[in-house]
């Protein structure tokens, strides 16, 4: 049930000559894999695709277009979802929205309680300051 026609590469002219129709649309990357599936009936093609487009990760990743004219362009994104959902083991698109209420919060696992007094041979450097996390480490080579 995927939209019917070829994928289009996707350049500032091509943005610019797709259809101002109210349609469907699924973004590609370079070897054709759906990255994101929109469609809006408040507004064209062209205007669709670009307000998709103003996400700079996606921005980055699509290469391609195909799209679809219909008359109610979210019923047919839901169920183009539906069908990439059924095939995917119920995963969307890389770069499809995600629904808030599907977001999970991950939480710091809970903080097990320390020794007062340590012992053994890390007890030395256990009473130190805890070093500052750095992502730049320095290495002298003689």
């Amino acid at each position: 049930m995927a939209i019917g026609s070829a994928w289009q590469p996707l350049t500032p002219t091509a943005l610019d000559s797709l259809p101002d129709a109210t349609a469907v649309f699924e973004l590609g990357s370079l070897v054709r894999s759906v990255l994101y599936v929109g469609g809006d009936a408040n507004e064209g093609l062209r205007a669709s695709v670009a307000r998709a487009l103003a996400d700079p990760r996606l921005r980055l990743r699509v290469r391609c277009v195909r799209w679809e004219l219909t008359t109610d362009p979210r019923a047919r994104a839901a169920q183009l979802l539906a069908a990439y959902r059924a095939a995917h083991d119920g995963a969307l698109p890389s770069e499809q929205p995600r629904q808030a209420s599907s977001v999970r919060t991950l939480l710091p696992p809970a903080l097990e309680p320390r020794p007062s007094t340590p012992s053994g041979p890390l007890a030395a450097t256990a009473n130190r300051a805890p070093e500052p996390a750095s992502f730049l480490r320095v290495r002298t080579v003689a």
